[in-house]
């Protein structure tokens, strides 16, 4: 079996509720993990699915920024990141 583990990493303490209200939507069936930090954010989960539906949800949330696959050092605010680790 193949197992997708997801990390999103937020910036905003404000976009937690949001972003956790996302994954409510989603109907994940697999515990999240919210972590914080200093810094920000984590929120952590592990799936027998690749839950592409949920990057789509979360990224059409934040409609006046850009998606980009290519962070640039220094120019742009970058309010959350959203990675996801194929496990076999």
């Amino acid at each position: 079996m193949i197992e997708t583990e997801i990390s999103i990493i937020v910036n905003r303490k404000t976009d937690i509720d949001l972003i956790q209200q996302k994954i409510i939507e989603n109907n994940f069936r697999f515990p999240v993990y919210v972590l914080e930090f200093e810094e920000g954010f984590q929120i952590k989960t592990t799936s027998d699915y690749e839950e592409w539906e949920l990057d789509t949800l979360i990224l059409n949330s934040f409609p006046e920024y850009e998606f980009t696959t290519d962070l640039e050092k220094g120019r742009k605010e970058i309010r959350l990141q959203i990675s996801s680790l194929k496990i076999m």
